[in-house]
């Protein structure tokens, strides 16, 4: 699988294109911002089942999408060598190449307005009710302060990291992870410069993908659509898990996979099921979280001894099992 990754979005992109055209695709370029693009290859099938695969919904998590899309194509090469895929019972197959572009190419989760594409997907009527309700309905600007520092204390990047994990490690001992994460995941849709930020109206990435499918009248003619948009950040390291709405028949993995399912009823508490966006608590008691800290201020120190970044490794596997993966954006991620 590995040789199906590449180093940066403009590889990923060609290596891409290379292998759609030579699998017989029809190919679509949407431009979204300066000469950064949203590529779509069609293997046109059943006019009434769909399946469409995006990648980089979250910019750096484009370097997986984009392998799993390379790995799909080659394979699809193969089968169309030996005729497996000319059968008009397959359905249309739709690859979605960097959803977000911008954030693709600069290493960023959000797009070039600071705009979370994984919350910008909404209809007229879900506008209208996240611009209209509280700011602070999930906690937000409760914990302003701790998702958007404004200031830092010093000029010195270490004891600024030091000082910005400790801020953050109270903040989980007051509030608890759970209503932190709650409050971010909630995605924010008042503060454009905040953390989280959904935006205020469709980015030029979600109109581009909007009128693809109307253009593929999708709506009108499908009876069947499977939609798989991939991520990097949620689940065990190494391991595929599936979300998915228990409204779509879907199949288990077997025991011995290497993948694991969640349903959403097993993410999304009843409460908030209808509202907020939120994940399942994976993380430890918050009482163990002054240990992860002070772990993180021994690598920091180790790091200005050696000057090696031992520290920053050792921050991104603790805080990741705290968070359970989710919203590594906290800490300057993906």
């Amino acid at each position: 699988m590995e040789k199906f990754f590449s180093n940066s979005y403009r590889t990923c992109r060609e290596r891409f294109l290379i292998a759609a055209k030579e699998a017989g695709a029809e190919l679509r370029t949407l431009s979204v911002v300066d000469d950064l693009t949203t590529d779509v290859a069609i293997f046109p099938g059943r006019s009434d089942s769909y399946l469409v695969h995006i990648s980089g919904t979250h910019g750096p998590e484009g370097y997986a999408g984009s392998a799993t899309q390379l790995a799909i194509l080659t394979l699809m090469k193969e089968e169309l060598r030996t005729s497996q895929l000319a059968t008009t019972n397959n359905p249309t197959i739709i690859l979605i190449h960097s959803l977000n572009p911008f954030g693709f190419h600069t290493g960023r989760r959000v797009n070039e307005n600071n705009v979370d594409m994984n919350r910008n997907f909404l209809s007229p009527k879900l506008w209208e009710e996240v611009l209209s309700r509280d700011p602070n309905f999930a906690g937000y600007l409760t914990l302003d302060s701790a998702f958007n520092f404004t200031t830092m204390p010093t000029s010195n990047l270490f004891l600024n990291d030091i000082w910005g994990y400790l801020k953050l490690a109270k903040t989980f001992l007051v509030y608890g992870i759970t209503n932190a994460k709650r409050a971010l995941v909630a995605g924010n849709y008042h503060k454009p410069t905040g953390l989280g930020f959904g935006g205020q109206e469709l980015q030029p990435s979600a109109r581009n993908i909007i009128k693809l499918v109307e253009e593929l009248e999708i709506p009108t003619k499908a009876k069947r659509v499977a939609l798989v948009d991939v991520h990097s950040g949620l689940g065990p390291c190494g391991v595929d898990t599936l979300l998915y709405d228990l409204g779509i028949q879907s199949s288990t993995t077997s025991p011995t996979s290497t993948s694991s399912t969640l349903s959403m009823d097993s993410i999304f508490p009843p409460e908030y099921a209808s509202d907020v966006w939120t994940v399942i608590d994976l993380a430890p008691s918050t009482v163990l979280v002054p240990l992860y800290v002070l772990l993180y201020i021994v690598g920091c120190v180790i790091e200005l001894v050696f000057g090696v970044e031992v520290s920053r490794r050792l921050l991104g596997g603790m805080f990741s099992f705290v968070s359970g993966g989710l919203q590594d954006s906290v800490i300057g991620g993906d």
